[in-house]
């Protein structure tokens, strides 16, 4: 799973110096950019002598409405899971201006509600609303000023009177929750891995209230003027200099059973649609959930034949015939219901088989030296007298070959891939798969081609167009999963533009080497 969240606030505060006043009332949530900058001495101001140095700055608010993870940790999203990564995006706006360079920027999570607010003049700073310098929300027609000016007040999670949170106790005693980035040059995007606070909020540990982008706080006070560093913002026209919240989840369901074995640890999956929605099975009035809460039975037979002889009375001779016997045998193996990171998934069953040659005799002695073998299984009861789901599984023996050179000619297909899809809809994607290098045995009776079953295919967004990357292929969250069917995935279309028109494109990794399948016209576009 990848998903992509866009900011739902954002904004920038300052206490710059305008015609001799400072403007800490104004308000620039409705601007292109978020601009990061420290003045040092750079605005005369008439002062005692007393006073070293005039330091102007501004500090970056930014947060993401987290509900569509959130309704995600009720059905497979185990936020404590190593697979589960969120970074924050910021992209980089370069127009020609002056750039600092070596310095360090330093997220905090924010513990005050903040208002976005109206303004937008970046120049004279006259728009006055909230949030600002001062005032972090108005409530009821009162406003709600920071503990400090400028989201200042800084301590640990338990302490009162906070702006931003710097440490704190999530759990396992207290860690750092700020998070830092260098920037050598200037130009480089944010990117923060803010996986920590992410999964702070989501379970309620850590307020929601968004993060406060600033210079740390050695920077913010040193004799360096650093201006300015400027990222873009939700309300800028360009969709892709917009704040963003990647995550990233191994949500992958290997199922084997279009591919089966004989030697092999595999997994078989099971799933039960009722009206087109996952139920467990029921056996009785008894939903059936859990570890080891069915059976999955194997079945091979065949016939065999053999010589007998007897003696005939009537012949006073051996009479010598042919009789035939039915040869049955029977492997289970325990089911459970499957569990996604620890959740269990509703009307999705799997077990786990191997057919050992070498250790398993039964199997062996059937086989007698064949390559394949049918079997029909039976997903059952725990007492056997109940059924669940049945069907065939072919075995194969894996063979070696002469050839040091895999010749491929993959042809691809997404198969149910609309051209339009609104907003709110969420589809998984069947990916088709063929080596037409593949020989295949003629037929007199058509049958359904099934697709080449790849266990390392991943996929990728772009934009059609531009080529711009939107989702990159990834090892872990764009690895699709497999069924006896072929691979598919699931995405979600909340996460892109509207009106834009969007492209997947597809890589086959297979004995160290890369496939990739571009130009397929995998395009669709988003409607709102």
């Amino acid at each position: 799973m990848f998903r992509i969240l866009s900011a739902s606030k954002d904004t920038y505060i300052t206490n710059k110096y305008i015609a001799g006043t400072r403007s800490l009332g104004s308000n620039v949530g409705q601007a292109g950019t978020l601009d990061l900058f420290k003045l040092y001495n750079e605005t005369f101001i008439s002062v005692s002598a007393s006073v070293s140095g005039v330091i102007e700055q501004s500090r970056l608010l930014v947060q993401f409405d987290l509900a569509p993870l959130v309704a995600l940790t009720a059905s497979k999203l185990n936020i404590t899971d190593a697979s589960f990564k969120c970074y924050l995006n910021l992209k980089d706006v370069y127009g020609g201006q002056t750039t600092p360079s070596n310095f360090t920027i330093r997220l905090m999570p924010l513990s005050k509600s903040w208002d976005e607010g109206r303004g937008s003049d970046v120049i004279a700073f006259r728009d006055l609303d909230i949030a600002n310098y001062v005032t972090a929300s108005v409530s009821g027609g009162a406003p709600d000023i920071w503990n400090t000016q400028g989201a200042g007040a800084s301590g640990s999670l338990d302490a009162t009177n906070l702006d931003v949170v710097t440490s704190g106790n999530l759990g396992s005693g207290l860690i750092d929750l700020t998070v830092s980035q260098f920037f050598t040059r200037g130009d480089e995007d944010l990117l923060m891995d803010v996986t920590t606070l992410v999964s702070a909020a989501i379970c309620g540990r850590l307020p929601n209230k968004g993060w406060r982008i600033s210079f740390s706080e050695t920077e913010e006070n040193d004799t360096t003027t650093r201006f300015v560093k400027r990222f873009g913002t939700r309300h800028t026209n360009d969709k892709t200099l917009r704040p963003k919240l990647l995550v990233k989840y191994n949500d992958r369901i290997r199922d084997d059973s279009g591919e089966l074995e004989f030697n092999s640890a595999q997994t078989v999956f099971f799933y039960n649609f009722v009206n087109g929605t996952y139920t467990n099975f029921v056996s009785g009035a008894s939903s059936i959930t859990g570890s080891n809460s069915s059976i999955l039975r194997l079945i091979a037979s065949k016939s065999i034949a053999y010589a007998t002889s007897s003696w005939s009375i009537s012949h006073s001779a051996s009479i010598n015939h042919t009789t035939r016997s039915l040869y049955v045998i029977t492997q289970s193996f325990s089911a459970s219901q499957y569990a996604i990171n620890s959740f269990a998934q509703t009307g999705i069953y799997s077990s786990s088989i191997n057919l050992n040659l070498a250790t398993n005799t039964i199997v062996r002695d059937f086989m007698s030296g064949g390559l394949e073998q049918k079997f029909r299984f039976e997903l059952v009861s725990v007492d056997g007298t109940f059924p669940y789901a049945n069907g065939y599984y072919t075995f194969k023996s894996p063979l070696g070959g002469t050839s040091n050179v895999r010749e491929r000619n993959w042809v691809t297909n997404i198969t149910n891939l609309k051209q339009t899809y609104t907003n709110a809809e969420t589809s998984r994607l069947r990916v088709f798969v063929q080596d037409y290098n593949t020989d295949y045995i003629a037929q007199r009776v058509v049958s359904p081609t099934k697709s080449v079953i790849l266990t390392n295919l991943k996929w990728r967004l772009i934009k059609a167009y531009s080529k711009d990357i939107v989702i990159p292929f990834d090892d872990v969250a764009t690895l699709c999963s497999t069924d006896a069917d072929g691979m598919y995935f699931d995405f979600y279309m909340a996460d892109l533009d509207p009106g834009e028109v969007y492209e997947f494109e597809l890589m086959i990794t297979e004995n160290g080497s890369d496939y990739y399948i571009n130009n397929a016209g995998f395009r669709f576009r988003v409607m709102p």
